[in-house]
């Protein structure tokens, strides 16, 4: 798949055009929701790092040519994973008292 074992920081100063082409990430420790509470926590938020994605298009766009970008982005994977560290905790909480089946149910 040409996956890479580890994908650079897109906002790594030290990122290599060829990075921009194989893949880079967006991600931020504790990005929330939220961005009054990504603010505070001094993270990206989630609209930053979309904005960034945006932003990695256009780059991508520019070294490679509207021709392959259109490839690149349909054959691409695309994780998001976010969410809120109260909920994790109150996930958690869940856990602990019920079993996971009782758990499952509480989510549905």
């Amino acid at each position: 798949m040409g996956i890479k074992d580890l994908l650079p920081a897109y906002l790594n100063p030290s990122l290599q055009t060829q990075d921009l082409v194989t893949g880079v990430n967006f991600a931020s420790g504790g990005a929330r929701y939220d961005p009054l509470k990504s603010d505070i926590a001094l993270v990206f938020s989630l609209s930053d790092q979309l904005t960034m994605f945006k932003e990695y298009i256009m780059k991508l766009k520019e070294v490679v040519g509207e021709e392959r970008i259109s490839k690149i982005l349909r054959e691409s994977l695309v994780i998001v994973a976010t969410g809120e560290m109260i909920l994790s905790i109150h996930i958690l909480a869940l856990l602990c008292e019920n079993s996971f089946t009782t758990f499952l149910h509480m989510l549905i």
